[in-house]
């Protein structure tokens, strides 16, 4: 599978996400280096007006990319006001327009848990072809915690040897924050662990600890 399209930070701003994040992976620093961006210039609470959530949700889909790259980016200036949107925000991360995606990517960033009811649509969305949308379907899961008890079969699913090596880790955290609901992962998880992959090894045995108790 290939890696998540990507535009790199050049600079100062790859200096700050490597430092704040020195084990992210390179496709991620873009959205690192945004939200801190944003965190630094404090945009989220410089937010005075209250746009329309599912305007900005519609505007996503727009035709014209520069539309939904100004949606993308109010959205994220919104932080965790904008959680309703979360669906279609990870739809967003596998835009063609490289400018959506990083808006999008780092929304989600602040965005903090989903809304309950959105486990459905972000498992199937955990199965996406394009990593950036999976990975963050994924993340979204496991921040629903046992709310994404659901969503188990299809994070085992994410767990696979021919998944992006970035997807399969974060479906060992998700699994790991859903906890004893997540049992059936168990056995997925021991065989995770023993691929050439450190960060998955560990994020897998994380997992089974949290879920077995």
């Amino acid at each position: 599978m290939p890696h998540p399209r990507r535009a790199q930070p050049s600079g100062d701003g790859v200096w700050a996400a490597r430092t704040v994040a020195p084990g992210v992976n390179d496709w991620m620093l873009p959205v690192v280096y945004i939200y801190l961006r944003l965190k630094t210039d404090r945009l989220q609470t410089s937010m005075t007006e209250h746009p329309d959530l599912a305007a900005l949700a519609t505007a996503l889909a727009a035709g014209d990319p520069t539309v939904r790259a100004d949606a993308a980016e109010t959205l994220c200036h919104l932080g965790e006001a904008a959680a309703p949107a979360a669906v279609p925000l990870v739809r967003a991360c596998g835009d063609d327009d490289e400018r959506v995606r990083e808006w999008a990517g780092a929304a989600l960033e602040g965005l903090g848990s989903p809304p309950a009811h959105t486990t459905s649509d972000l498992a199937g969305l955990a199965a996406a072809e394009d990593p950036l949308a999976a990975y963050w379907a994924v993340t979204l899961l496991g921040r629903l915690g046992e709310g994404a008890a659901a969503a188990v079969p299809v994070l085992i699913g994410r767990l696979g040897e021919d998944v992006d090596p970035a997807v399969a880790q974060r479906a060992a955290w998700a699994l790991g924050k859903i906890g004893p609901s997540a049992a059936a992962a168990v056995e997925p998880l021991r065989h995770a662990a023993t691929r050439d992959d450190p960060r998955l090894a560990r994020l897998a045995g994380e997992a089974i600890t949290a879920i077995s108790g």
